[in-house]
Formats: structure tokens, sequence, C-alpha cells
């Protein structure tokens, strides 16, 4: 049939729809009336020939029929045969298009969040609000679907702010799922500042949550943390957030499973109270199958005389039947200035694996002179009796690089770099492809496919940056296991376990990360690593 054809069958059509509409729906030509969760997403005001439907105006009728959207495609001057050839995707019940609601200080935001369903989304506009509580026990549980998560969200980066002036957790969530968070400023709480509650002692389980360009500071006195993700919840992902004040751990997984820390910055800064315990800018406690991805924790010392440990990740467990602490991963990452570097305690489980980490733990004065705990190791396993992989990791300035605690457990070190440490190693760790240079002891007999040459890092140029990739020209560059780099790739991002081609730096908080706390997390002429980017990427200097 000629396409005049077509058209001439489709007018004829149309103006029958026009006519008899009413009578067919109970509504007029100019109401297009579709159900909650298909498509479109509301009542729809048009007119024949008038251009596209106009916005949405209220909800009037839970149904959606064939005659509504026929008559739709008329007005629109659309084919009739492209509309049936897409309405079965139009009105899938699946379809997440989500409504869209706005929430200002002063707002009742409990009220706010009681009527989002899936896919929808709340945005806070600018300001300061007291509280974001979602909890099923005031009705505000909020139930997303892996098809359509719901979101909240600040309107503007890092401009919606929770500060519940330290009587109340700024942000708190139990019974939830497939919940976004992100963009909010949380801080000074009377507990933890960031709460993801999972089941028991009054909670109930979470599961799919992700808090994304969050910057939380100053958790309660005594034993609170700033990003704490405790009691049992599955598949929480902590991304692009920052922590920093007062807490004992700046971002913690306790007695939770399946939990990523992806590209979040710690920054210790002291707690005074509950004594003795550990303090560290991360801590898997408790936690299976945990990974930290591309994470940085940093400044652990102490600022009073205490008996407490200040470890860069503190990875343990309180109950290694119910709530072992086993395979957890950490790539990427960089741990330095602190007064101990990763510390796996006895109690931690097996599976632990490390790839392409830096580790730099200089004796500061603070830590012998306030604290009887050790201090100045990169990495130590404390008598733990399980295996560990290490790889690709680089060991700078520590005064010990990597401390095996009484030989105990089976340690495999390849592919790394031991560079200017007092002493290397002590332990009986097997190793393969280390390269020692410039170390007081290596502490450990060097052995073939060893190598003992400088790696060539580039330090007038790129500063404390150069030792994050391996230089082209480097005599690491393949020298490793099958041909692999001898050193550490912490210039591109780690996604779900996989080293992608995303550039890493400039940091992805830089900005907020500087605006509220004034510190460059990439540029060493604020606090950061790197004097200069130039050659990194372009050349790129790695390859």
């Amino acid at each position: 049939m000629r396409m005049s054809n077509y058209r001439h069958l489709i007018t004829r059509f149309c103006l029958f729809a026009s006519a008899n509409v009413a009578a067919v729906t109970g509504y007029s030509d100019v109401d297009f009336v579709v159900a909650r969760g298909a498509w479109p997403l509301a009542i729809m005001k048009w007119i024949r020939g008038a251009g596209p439907p106009g916005p949405v105006v209220g909800w009037k009728s839970p149904s959606i029929t064939l005659p509504h959207l026929l008559l739709w495609a008329c007005g629109q001057r659309i084919f009739l045969f492209l509309a049936i050839l897409f309405l079965p995707s139009m009105i899938a019940p699946t379809a997440a298009f989500g409504v869209t609601y706005l929430v200002n200080p002063g707002d009742n935001i409990s009220a706010k969040l009681s009527v989002l369903k899936p896919g929808d989304t709340l945005i806070f506009n600018d300001g300061t609000y007291y509280q974001l509580y979602i909890n099923p026990a005031n009705g505000t549980a909020l139930k997303g679907t892996a098809a359509a998560p719901i979101a909240l969200r600040a309107a503007n980066d890092g401009k919606a702010v929770f500060d519940s002036g330290g009587t109340a957790e700024p942000i708190f969530i139990t019974g939830s799922s497939y919940l976004t968070l992100q963009g909010f400023v949380a801080r000074n709480s009377s507990a933890s500042v960031v709460h993801v509650y999972g089941g028991g002692r009054g909670g109930q389980n979470n599961d799919h949550i992700t808090l994304r360009r969050i910057t939380a500071y100053n958790a309660g006195a005594d034993n609170h943390h700033v990003f704490n993700i405790e009691y049992p919840q599955t598949n929480i992902l902590v991304e692009d957030c920052a922590a920093w004040g007062r807490g004992r751990y700046k971002f913690v997984a306790y007695h939770s499973s399946y939990v990523t820390f992806r590209r979040d910055w710690a920054f210790w800064e002291g707690i005074t109270t509950f004594s003795p315990a550990p303090r560290a800018p991360f801590a898997v406690y408790g936690a299976s199958n945990v990974s930290l991805e591309n994470v940085i924790g940093t400044n652990a010392i102490p600022t009073q005389a205490d008996d407490n440990y200040y470890t860069s990740l503190w990875h343990t467990t309180d109950d290694a039947i119910n709530y072992p602490a086993n395979n957890m991963t950490i790539l990427g990452s960089i741990f330095y200035n602190n007064c101990e570097g990763h510390w796996e305690n006895e109690s931690a489980s097996p599976g632990t694996y490390m790839k392409d980490n830096y580790f730099s733990i200089p004796v500061n004065p603070a830590c012998p002179q306030f604290t009887t705990r050790p201090y100045g190791d990169g990495l130590t396993w404390n008598y733990n009796a399980n295996t560990g992989i290490i790889t690709n990791a680089v060991f700078v300035n520590n005064k010990v690089g990597l401390n095996q605690f009484g030989a105990v457990g089976s340690l495999l070190l390849s592919n790394s770099v031991m560079l200017s440490n007092t002493t290397a190693i002590v332990s009986s760790a097997t190793h393969s492809y280390v390269d020692f240079w410039g170390n007081g002891h290596n502490g450990i007999a060097v052995k073939s496919g060893d190598q003992t040459i400088n790696p060539g890092y580039d330090r007038n140029t790129f500063g404390t940056g150069a030792y994050f990739f391996v230089p082209a020209r480097s005599p690491l560059k393949g020298a490793g296991s099958g041909g692999s780099d001898i050193g550490a790739n912490i210039i591109h991002q780690y996604v779900n376990g996989t080293l992608t081609q995303t550039p890493l730096w400039p940091w992805p908080m830089e900005g907020r990360i500087l605006d509220e706390k004034g510190i460059s997390v990439t540029y060493s002429s604020n606090g950061g690593f790197w004097n200069t980017l130039n050659g990194v990427y372009s050349t790129p200097a790695d390859k």
C-alpha cells in the first residue's frame, strides 16, 4: 500500500477517535490520562496542532487504555503504525520513570519521604536541614527496586547540609533498599554522622544502598564513627565520599557483607575518649567480602597519651564464628602518615588480597611519645595464621615496610617495590619479583627474579605521585612475573575489582574537599601528592 493511502486511513481513524473518545473512555479529548509508573507519567493537556503535550498537572486516573494512546498519537501527528509498534514498551509495568519532588529547609521531610515510590527522586534545595531519618518505624523506609531505585540528592552538590548540632545523627538509614543518596554534607552528630543501620538491635536489614559524593565530619564522643555501616546488611556502596573530624573510625563496615568503599578520602582527626580501642581512617570489623577501591587513609596520629593503636586500616573481628572478617580486597589505595599502616589482626579471617597499593608510614614523633603501641610499619601481619596475597605494592620510607609478627601465617609478596625503608621486610614472607632499593636493611635474602635497581621514579617532576605508576623508561617495566610491571598503578580507577582506563586524578572530590576542608587531595601545593599531572595521562608516563 502506498504511503498516501496509509495517511488517508490514519486521518479517517483520527477523526473517528476524536468524535467518539468521550463515549469510549469517559474523558474529553483534551485529557490524556495514564497510570503512575506507565508512560507518560501524568495527565497531559494537549490541543491538536499545538505541539508536544504540556506539563504535568496532577493525577487523575489509575488506568490507561488503548484509545488514550491512539488519540494522543493522532493529536501529535504521529503515524499510527509507530504508536502501535512501540505500544508494548510504552505501557510496560516495569518502566522506571518516577516522579521528582522538591524539599526546602523547614519542610516536613518525613512527609516527603513517606510518598516516595520506586523510581522517584527527592531533591533537597540549598540550605541547612536538621536530620535525614529513614526508618520503617515512622513510615519513611524507602524501598526502590533494581529497575527503579529511589534517589535523594542535593539540588547543588554540597549545598544541602544536615547539621544536627550534636543532638541527633544527621543521616540515619534502616529497613531500606535500592536507595541512593548523593551530594550532601553531614556534620555534628550525637553518635555516628552517616549511619547505615542494619538488622538487629532495633534496626532492619538494608540492601543496595549507595552513598555518593557525601562529606561528613564530627561524630559524637566515645565509640562513634563518621561513616558507619553497621549490623547485618548487604550490597552497600560508599563512593566518592570524604570524612574528617572527631570519630573513632572514619569509615567502618561492622558485621556487614559486600560493602564497597570506593574513592573515599579519610583524614583522621581525633577522639580522646573510649579507650583502649584502636583508631583508624578505615576499619573492616567482623565484615565479609568488603572491597576498598582507590581509598586514601591518613593522619591517624595521637594527640594525647593513651594505649591505643593508630593504624591506616584495622582488619579484625570480635566474633569469628558468626561474623568472620574474610575475603577483604584492597585495590589501588594509599595509606600514609599514620602511626601504623595496614593492620591485619590475628582474628581476621582468610582471603585478604591486596593489589596496586602504596604504604608510607615514616616515624612521627607523636607516636612513640603518646602511645605504647607499634608504629612505623607499612603493613603489619599480626600473628595471623592465614594466607595473604600482596602484589604490585610500593613501600616507601617506612620504619619497616612489611612486618610479619612472629613469622606466623603465609604471606605471598610479589611484583612490589621496597624503597628507602629502614628495614624492608621483617618476616618469612614468600616473595618473588621484588625490587629492593635504598633500604637500610632488606631483612630478607634477595632471590632470583628480584631486583636491586633504582626504580626511576621522577619525584622532582611529579612529587609523591611519582610512586603511583611505573615510569615508561623504568627498568621495572615488564620485569615482573609473566612480563608484568613491578610497582603499582594508582593513576586509574578500580571499579568492581577491575582496573579501568578512567583517570583517578585529579581526585574526584578535589573541589568539595578543598572548599570544605581546605586541603587539596591532588596537588602538593596544598597538601596533596602531585606537583603536576602534566604528562601523566597525555604521554602517558606509564606506557
